[in-house]
């Protein structure tokens, strides 16, 4: 196989496979994409939300070409675009059943999932369209599903875009950043302390609850064995922060995290981060679907 082929090959793989799980609201998209879509696709960095508005513009221009308005809605919800209140959150399947109540009579969620090969042949085609001659995605409004009253359909809400609006919303709300922190460490490597076995490290804090440390650079993790004077080993593991939250949650007392803590000296909130047992369970349950 060409190199060609093989990249067009990859990409459309990872196009067809992206509805799964929380579509585009996952959390390790860049990764999921691949190298191969970002490239045809132009999209770049990898901050999972930037990546997430880079993605759904073409996901909407290429939908917006469909004549079936109903195959449209279900594509939309399938690959978890905005505006979908209610079902953002929720897992493919999940939402394929809310949206089959929504359709109603004559719909179902297997009756919906049968029409997805429409929907990734049609994606395909804009994708291998996008491959041959490289443009950049035109801003296209959604439509989206709405009851007809009369011969004339019902007035259209303004679509919930991104841009500035949304940045003005997440600047007052300090959750949007704990997201954004969250996204970033799943999507990245850090350093992890292991045993001489080669298990994770792990401390027990007040209570019963265990941590994990986890250290964005490796220096970070040498200043804070010298200057706790931590009994680890010497070795360390580097790891993806999924792939960290899936091994510490893979006991029946999930561990919580602790990124980039400080040792001997006032607690830097500015670089530093814990993710609670109770968060990482969570997270877990996000990467599962994935």
């Amino acid at each position: 196989m060409g190199n060609d082929d093989r990249t067009r090959k990859n990409a459309g793989n990872a196009l067809a496979s992206l509805h799964k799980g929380l579509g585009v609201r996952r959390a390790d998209l860049h990764t999921r994409l691949g190298p191969e879509l970002r490239g045809i696709l132009r999209i770049t960095g990898t901050d999972a939300t930037g990546v997430r508005e880079q993605l759904t513009r073409w996901l909407e221009e290429w939908l917006a070409q469909l004549a079936d308005s109903d195959l449209a809605r279900i594509a939309a919800v399938s690959y978890n675009i905005p505006p979908s209140k209610g079902l953002n959150g929720l897992n493919y399947g999940h939402r394929v059943e809310a949206l089959a109540a929504e359709f109603g009579r004559g719909f179902s969620k297997r009756s919906i999932e049968r029409r997805m090969p429409e929907i990734v042949q049609h994606l395909q085609g804009c994708l291998d369209q996008q491959y041959r001659s490289p443009k950049a995605p035109k801003e296209v409004a959604m439509r989206q599903h709405e009851p007809l009253s009369g011969d004339a359909a019902a007035p259209q809400p303004e679509p919930e875009r991104g841009g500035v609006h949304d940045a003005l919303r997440a600047l007052h709300d300090p959750r949007s950043a704990v997201r954004r922190v969250i996204d970033c460490f799943l999507a990245d490597d850090v350093h992890v302390p292991c045993s001489p076995a080669g298990g994770l490290v792990a401390i027990r804090a007040a209570g019963r609850s265990t941590w994990v440390c986890a250290f964005t650079r490796a220096h970070l993790l040498e200043d804070y064995r010298r200057a706790s004077s931590a009994p680890w080993a010497t070795g360390s593991h580097r790891l993806l922060g999924a792939d960290l939250v899936r091994t510490a949650t893979r006991t029946s007392d999930p561990m919580g995290i602790l990124l980039n803590p400080r040792a001997g000296e006032p607690m830097a909130l500015t670089e530093t981060v814990s993710i609670p047992p109770a968060l990482t369970a969570e997270i877990r349950e996000t990467l599962r679907s994935t």
